[in-house]
């Protein structure tokens, strides 16, 4: 099992009431096999991470974060919830996000389309560790002070050549498109999204229509 790092400066609680939260596990990527697609390293570790939450009952209920149809003709946050049954996770507690296509994608879809229709207030946050001071400050913006949000890292090292820099660079567009907008304000910032972000705004209306279904779910 990868070595896991936690961080506790973000209203981490004690693990008796952690019943009531869910585990939010972002995808990395897949990978191509012989027969189809699997989970690359990093998402499984990242998706072994929720696995460990659940079982020890930290968290109630698991939501499989990534999508990518267009890219696989498959989500990924299909592939990890077949990965988690396949290693004895109850079908029931695992929740599939398969719209998103980034990170900010995976946090706003989650939020809108799960947690708050659910009305669940305590989240975790799963990711490798280079990646969790973006991963703060987008989650921190996006779901506003009504939250308590704490954070899991995967200790591992970012794959990609100048990683650090890449992330800074990934910020700093996710501070440009949603500048303007207060933090917490679901419908601006889903609006921004779906109106600027280039994954996303040629497909506004299809994404919006699968939002809705997402709610229902």
């Amino acid at each position: 099992m990868p070595n896991i790092l936690i961080d506790m400066s973000i209203g981490l609680i004690g693990v008796k009431k952690m019943a009531e939260s869910y585990g939010l596990v972002l995808c990395h990527d897949i990978k191509k096999t012989d027969s189809g697609y699997e989970l690359n390293e990093q998402t499984r570790e990242r998706t072994d991470t929720g696995i460990n939450l659940l079982k020890e009952r930290r968290v109630g209920k698991l939501i499989m974060s990534g999508g990518c149809e267009h890219l696989y003709g498959i989500t990924i946050a299909s592939l990890m919830k077949k990965y988690a049954i396949e290693m004895g996770v109850n079908s029931e507690d695992i929740i599939e996000e398969g719209l998103s296509r980034d990170t900010a994608g995976q946090l706003i879809f989650s939020k809108i389309g799960i947690i708050d229709a659910v009305g669940v207030k305590k989240i975790i946050i799963i990711s490798h560790e280079y990646h969790l001071p973006r991963i703060k400050s987008e989650a921190n913006f996006i779901f506003g002070n009504e939250y308590e949000l704490s954070f899991l890292g995967v200790a591992g090292p970012d794959e990609r050549n100048g990683g650090a820099e890449l992330e800074r660079k990934s910020l700093e567009a996710f501070i440009r498109t949603f500048k303007g907008i207060k933090c917490g304000d679901s419908e601006k910032i889903l609006s921004r999204l779906l109106e600027q972000h280039n994954f996303y705004k040629a497909e506004r209306k299809e994404f919006l229509e699968r939002l809705e279904i997402l709610k229902d779910s």
